[in-house]
Order: C-alpha cells, then sequence, then structure tokens
C-alpha cells in the first residue's frame, strides 16, 4: 500500500490501519515509509506557507497601491466595527486608517450625508441579506471639506451555517469619472439644444427660403452651368418661374444679367471660386417684362473632398430700394455738403462729429484742424462747462435765431445766427446747428440806421407831405369805388349782351339744321315704312306663285323685314334730335293747360323701364300736390332728360329717387340718384348747349340746356348739387302761369 495515496495517518481509518499491518513489510520498512512522507509533508507545507506569504505581501502591496481604500467590518451589536482598513484611506479621505481602526471615525457617521447613508445602506443590506454583492455609487465630505464620488463595492462573508460574519469589501474615488459623466450629460444636453437648434434652423431655413424678398439657386459646375434648385422667390424677382429657368442653359448669364456686367461678374465669381472664398456682387438685372432692377448676389462654392468645385449656392436679393435710398442719401449728403449756410454736428463733450464745406470756407480751419479742436474754440461766449449746461438744454429746448460770434483762423470775428436742435443718431446724441453768416446783415443794418438818421432830419417835412397826401388819398379811393362800380356794371352788361347774342345765334342756326334735317329724315321714314308693305306684298305674290313654303324666301323676306325696322327705327331717333333741336330754338310752343305731374313722371319711368329694370331700384315719393298749368310734352321731356341721365349716371346697381311736394303756390320735383357724381371742374359747365359729360354716340349734350330753357320759359327754376354720393336736380314750378 502506498502511504502517499493514503494520506495522513491521523485520518487513516481503522480498515486502513489493517491492511497496513497485514501487508508482509517489517516495522523498519513501514518507519522508514512514514518517515520519507513525513518529509515529503513537511517540504509540501513549506511551499505552501511560501506561496501563501508571498501572496499575502502581494495582497498588501495590492492594498498599498489601491486608488482607495479597502476595509472590513465586524458585526458590534446593530452598529458594525472597523477591524481593517487600508492605507488607501489617507488619500480617499484625508483622515489616516488608525483614525477609523480606534474608532473615532466611521464612513457612514463622519463622512456621509445621513439622508444620503439611510438609502445606501438599504441598498447594502438587501445585498447582505440576498447574499449577493453590492455596488453603491455615493458622495463623501474629505477632512478638508471638498466632497469626493466613491463606488463602494463588496459582500458579506458568512460561516459554515451560513451567519454574517464580516463585511469586506473596496472603496473607490470615481469623482473624475462623475464629472465627466457630468460632463457627457452636460455634452449630451448641448447635443440635443444643438440638434433642436439645428431642426429650428433648418424650419427657419425653409420658411426663410420660401420668404425671402429674393431667390436662393444651386447651380451644377458644368458646361451649361445646370440650376438644379431655385426658390419661389424667382417670380417676383425675375418674372420668370422655377420651371423656366431650370430649363434655361447659363440662365443668369443670358437672361437676366445685364449685357455690361456680365464679364466683370464672372471675373470676380471665378477669382472667389479659386480662392475657395464666398462672393459678393452688385449689379442690375433685366426682368422678364424689361424692367431692371438692382440686385445683390452673395454665393459660394462647393467642393468635394479633393477641392474640386461641384456646385455653386447662393441668394439674390432686390436692393432697387435701397439704391434709390442710397442714391437720395448721397444727394442729401451733397446738399448738406454744398449748402450755403454752416452746418455743424457737435458731441457733449464739444468736439465737432461733422461740419460741412460751407463751415471749412467761412472759418478758413481745414477738416484735419477741425477734429482736434472744441466748440468753445470758435465761439468765445462758451467754455467746457458752459457748453455742457448747453448741450443738456438743447435736448429739451431746441434754440432758435440766437446770435452769437464765432472766430476765424486769422483771429477776425463774425456774427452768426445759431438755430439747434439735439439729435439722436446712430445711438448717440449729437447737437445740430444751423449757422447763417449775418456780416452782410449786420452791414446792412448799420447803413439803414445811418439812413434812418438821415430820415429823421426831414421827419416833419414828409410828416406835411404825408397828410396832404392822406387828403388826397382819401379822394382818390372815392373816386376808385365809383369808378370799379362802373366797370363792374359795364362788365355785367357786355356779359349779358354776348350771352344774348350767342344765344340768339345759336338758336337761329339750330332751328336752321333742323329744319334743313326734317325734310330728309320725314323722306327716310316715310320710304321704310313704303319699303316694308312692298316687301310684304312681295313675299305674298312670291308665295302664290310658288304655291309652297320656301325656308331660304321666308328668311330672306325677315332679313328684309328687319331691315326696313331698323332704318325705320333710325329715322325716328333722328326724328327725336331734331324735335329736341326745334325745342331748344323756340320753333314749336305748345298749348298751355292743366296737367298731373305724376302722370308725366309714371309715364316716363315706363318707357325707362328697359334701360333700369334689372339693376336700379326706383324709389317714388308723391306729395298731395294740384295739376299745374304747362306744356305737358316740354315738361316731359325735362323729367326723361333728368331720369335718363339718372339712370345712366349709375353704372352697376344703384337706387333713384323721385320726390315731389307742394311748397306754398309751387311744385318741387327732385330727382336723386346714388352714382358716382359730376367732376367739380366739369359742374360749371353742365347746362351749357353740346356739353356733355358721356361717352360719344351716347348722348347729344342738348338735354340740360333744352330743360334750362323749358324750365324758364315756365317761370320756374332748375338747381342741381353734386358729390362722390350722387348727384340731385330739383325743379320748381309754379302751379298758374301768367299766361294762356
Amino acid at each position: 500500500m502506498n502511504l502517499k495515496k493514503l494520506g495522513p495517518l491521523e485520518k487513516l481509518t481503522k480498515k486502513e490501519l489493517i491492511d497496513l499491518i497485514k501487508e508482509k513489510r517489517s516495522g523498519n520498512q513501514i518507519i522508514e515509509e512514514l518517515e520519507k512522507e513525513i518529509v515529503d509533508r513537511t517540504n509540501e507545507i513549506k511551499d505552501k506557507s511560501d506561496q501563501l506569504k508571498y501572496r499575502e505581501e502581494s495582497y498588501q502591496e495590492l492594498l498599498t497601491n489601491l486608488q482607495g481604500m479597502a476595509y472590513q467590518y465586524l458585526p458590534n451589536g446593530k452598529s458594525w466595527k472597523t477591524s481593517f482598513i487600508s492605507e488607501g484611506a489617507k488619500e480617499l479621505t484625508g483622515y489616516p486608517a488608525t483614525d477609523f481602526s480606534a474608532g473615532i471615525l466611521q464612513v457612514d457617521k463622519d463622512l456621509v450625508d445621513p439622508k444620503i447613508n439611510k438609502k445606501v445602506w438599504s441598498e447594502i443590506k438587501k445585498a447582505l441579506k440576498e447574499k449577493t454583492s453590492f455596488n453603491v455609487k455615493y458622495p463623501i465630505q474629505t477632512k478638508s471639506g471638498a466632497e469626493k464620488w466613491v463606488i463602494d463595492r463588496g459582500k458579506g462573508v458568512y460561516d459554515a451555517k451560513g451567519k454574517l460574519v464580516a463585511l469586506e469589501g473596496v472603496m473607490i474615488d470615481i469623482t473624475r469619472e462623475i464629472l465627466q459623466e457630468e460632463r457627457l450629460l452636460l455634452a449630451q444636453q448641448e447635443i440635443s439644444e444643438q440638434n433642436k437648434r439645428i431642426s429650428e434652423s433648418e424650419e427657419a431655413y425653409a420658411t426663410l427660403l420660401t420668404n425671402l424678398q429674393g431667390m436662393a439657386y444651386r447651380c451644377l459646375n458644368d458646361k451649361y452651368s445646370t440650376v438644379t434648385f431655385i426658390s419661389d422667390g424667382c417670380l417676383p424677382l425675375t418674372g420668370y418661374s422655377s420651371e423656366e429657368i431650370k430649363n434655361a442653359k447659363r440662365f443668369f448669364e443670358t437672361k437676366i444679367v445685364r449685357k455690361d456686367f456680365q464679364t466683370s461678374n464672372r471675373a470676380i465669381i471665378e477669382r472667389a471660386l479659386k480662392d475657395q472664398q464666398p462672393y459678393e456682387i452688385n449689379f442690375p438685372i433685366v426682368c422678364k417684362n424689361g424692367a431692371q432692377k438692382w440686385v445683390t448676389e452673395r454665393g459660394i462654392g462647393i467642393y468635394d473632398d479633393y477641392g474640386r468645385l461641384e456646385a455653386l449656392e447662393g441668394f439674390i436679393v432686390d436692393i432697387t430700394e435701397s439704391k434709390n435710398l442710397e442714391r437720395q442719401l448721397r444727394l442729401a449728403q451733397e446738399t448738406i455738403d454744398k449748402a450755403p449756410i454752416l452746418i455743424e454736428w457737435i458731441k457733449e463733450d464739444g468736439s465737432f462729429y461733422y461740419v460741412n464745406e460751407e463751415t471749412l470756407k467761412v472759418s478758413q480751419f481745414s477738416q484735419e484742424e477741425f477734429n482736434t479742436k472744441r466748440i468753445y474754440d470758435i465761439d468765445p461766449s462758451m467754455n467746457k462747462k458752459q457748453w455742457g449746461k448747453t448741450f443738456k438744454e438743447r435736448s429739451d429746448k431746441p434754440l432758435k435765431d440766437v446770435e452769437a460770434t464765432y472766430i476765424k483762423k486769422d483771429g477776425s470775428r463774425f456774427p452768426v445766427l445759431i438755430n439747434a436742435i439735439n439729435i439722436e443718431y446712430d445711438g448717440a446724441i449729437y447737437n445740430c446747428a444751423y449757422i447763417n453768416d449775418i456780416s452782410k446783415i449786420k452791414q446792412i443794418e448799420e447803413e439803414l440806421k445811418l439812413t434812418n438818421y438821415e430820415l429823421s432830419a426831414s421827419e416833419e417835412e414828409l410828416r406835411q407831405q404825408s397828410e396832404e397826401l392822406h387828403a388826397l388819398n382819401e379822394n382818390l379811393e372815392v373816386q376808385k369805388k365809383e369808378l370799379e362800380n362802373t366797370v363792374y356794371q359795364l362788365k355785367n352788361t357786355r356779359d349779358q349782351l354776348i350771352h344774348t347774342e350767342k344765344m340768339a345765334s345759336l338758336g337761329v342756326l339750330v332751328a336752321g339744321i333742323a329744319h334743313e334735317l326734317n325734310n330728309p329724315i320725314s323722306y327716310i321714314k316715310t320710304s321704310s315704312e313704303a319699303l316694308k308693305m312692298l316687301l310684304e306684298e312681295l313675299n305674298e305674290e312670291v308665295k302664290k306663285i310658288t304655291s309652297e313654303e320656301n325656308d331660304n324666301l321666308n328668311e330672306l323676306a325677315q332679313d328684309f323685314n328687319q331691315m326696313a325696322t331698323h332704318i325705320n327705327s333710325g329715322a325716328e331717333q333722328a326724328a327725336e334730335i331734331v324735335k329736341g333741336l326745334r325745342t331748344f330754338s323756340r320753333m314749336d310752343k305748345e298749348k298751355i293747360e292743366k296737367h298731373n305731374i305724376h302722370d308725366t313722371i309714371n309715364n316716363v319711368l315706363l318707357m325707362l323701364h328697359n334701360n333700369y329694370k334689372y339693376k336700379i331700384e326706383i324709389i317714388k315719393e308723391f306729395g298731395d300736390i294740384p295739376p299745374i298749368e304747362c306744356a305737358p310734352g316740354q315738361i316731359n321731356q325735362v323729367l326723361m332728360n333728368l331720369i335718363n341721365n339718372a339712370v345712366q349716371a349709375i353704372e352697376d346697381e344703384g337706387a333713384i329717387l323721385v320726390k315731389t311736394e307742394l311748397a306754398e303756390d309751387r311744385v318741387i320735383i327732385t330727382v336723386k340718384d346714388n352714382g358716382p357724381g359730376v367732376p367739380e371742374e366739369m359742374q360749371s359747365r353742365i347746362f351749357e348747349p353740346f356739353y356733355t359729360t358721356k361717352e360719344p354716340g351716347e348722348g347729344t349734350g342738348l338735354g340740360l340746356s333744352i330743360s334750362l330753357g323749358i324750365i324758364q320759359d315756365h317761370n320756374g327754376s332748375i338747381n342741381f348739387t353734386s358729390d362722390n354720393n350722387g348727384t340731385t336736380f330739383t325743379v320748381s314750378l309754379p302751379t298758374k302761369q301768367g299766361f294762356n
């Protein structure tokens, strides 16, 4: 039996010992084997002891170099006792390890906030109960008062019966990691915010492109400079649609850039692209409708990873208005610079912000000299303190027409008249002064004083002459008034004679025209009626001959019949015009009889019904009036003119008021429309013969002049008012005439 295989003698079983004795070996052999086994076992124990010692030394070195501290706590009633703590406690907490080993300090009670400690121990107790390891992060307060974050990793040690006998673990400083985590979290938040801002920027960019007062573009770097993107602003800017631009070759060069700017623009863009720099150009474009606009173009090249140009991106904005403003500003600046008065912009410290050319010319100082001077250098009435007070006062109240004295470069003085006010410009306050050199005015004043002195010597003589002249003037004034009155009467008489002569001549002329036209018109009307009758007889005869219906013949007969009707209608219209001319010239005189005005109004409205039935509302307000003495046909003509004018004055939809009322012994007839009214410059001529506000062919211009004559013949009056709200005609007629 091999003793090595049996193991230690003290652990041999009874059976193994009996088997060993039964072996046929001598006692010496057994002893030798036992001694050898003892030596072997002793050597083995020594090796293991050396290994254990090495491991303990390594473990101690590990604990010493540990970035933190290792610990072992033993249960001590309801609390814990520190049985071991590594030297890393000093570096981690600032306290020596002996303070913890001696029980002077405890990590959980002295270094951890009570609220946090409760949560930490809750997790540790849960791990001990479940016999698992724990891993807890929490902050501690070091001896210096600084806060450190640690990670506490450990587990419970149990005996054979599962009873907790110790708590072992390691506490490592993770402050840097926590800070990094916080920085990482902040970085993530910043990235999230940046992504949000990028998203918002993209949305804003899309909105900007949509609302851009111009157009954004992208062109490929190919032979034809193909446009791959153009914003919707292209249409209002150039008049060309996006499709027209995309389908065009070299659109910008061939379509919109003015020819005299094409070469210079290309050179600027090529130079910028060569240097891989953005470009900006101002130039005029020609729109689709031929109009010109000034634009500013800003763009940049897009390059691949090898620096090769792939595309151009940019936008073009209309700066026509700013160009015009710039031109106006240059004009304003030129006006100020060349103004014939002194203009100065003065700062609160008294220095000059701006002076115009007249100031330099009059004061004899150069611009560089003004840059180093203060207001009190040229205005002797000022000093630094006085100017500060004056500057504040001019903020509240402008300075108007105040005389002062300025000093020129050669030391001479000259009088000035100052108007000044404080203005805000570009975030700063300046005193803007407008100064007139009144040297010549003062010289004239002195000359006037001398002249007045000389004149005062002869004042008495002049006074006497003045009294005589005054008396003479009074006599002349009386004669003047008498002469003016005589001239006024002569002028009125002359105007009346001229008007009467004109009207008489016009009446003779109109009567002659009416007489000459009446015969051919009557002939045309009679002939048209005879033609119509002959066509009817011809149609009947043809029907008898053919003895059957012929559609072509019927249509031809209808055409002839309609033509005859048109000829007759035209003759009737011409006859009406002749009738109006005869009425105007007083060729026809109707018999005066009693007549109901309301019947005339209703008849007129009935005759004009087709002219207004779909668009105009007629409002009748008839008063209780008696029949009046008049020529019914002439009154009918007057009302026809007034109401027809009202209908024609309303272009779309509207209303016409026809009103009658009795005022003592006169009947008042009112015709009012809500059309656009008669322009003020035309109202004075509205009753002139042949004057009309209507389009050519829509009126003869005689209606109102004839109406005025008829009403005046009836001892009445006709007046009108007109404005943007419409026109009102008022006719006044007596109920009885003084003649039969």
